[in-house]
């Protein structure tokens, strides 16, 4: 320890509060996140799977299959298909693979 802040315990004090307001700070954070999070991911979920939805649909039957028909199903797995390599080179390309 330090002359100084032997000498001057109120600056010890200080130091140490800040760090408890700090940790406070943080224990706040993640608590917040721990409620407010999942109904958040929720929600951007059934964004993203509307939007999907929506691109194979104006897709598919743009090619002219009517939706619900086996030619339809066969054109959404197959995007699905697409969506589900890209998402591959995606991640392959963020860690570095490629």
């Amino acid at each position: 320890m330090s002359t100084e802040s032997m000498s001057n315990p109120s600056s010890t004090s200080a130091r140490l509060l800040t760090g408890l307001a700090a940790l406070g700070v943080v224990a706040l954070i993640c608590y917040i996140s721990s409620i407010f999070g999942p109904p958040l991911h929720a929600e951007y979920q059934r964004r993203v799977n509307a939007e999907i939805h929506e691109e194979n649909l104006a897709f598919c039957t743009g090619l002219g299959l009517s939706a619900g028909s086996a030619q339809y199903s066969r054109c959404e797995a197959g995007l699905e298909g697409i969506r589900a390599k890209q998402e591959q080179r995606t991640n392959a390309s963020q860690a570095g693979v490629l």
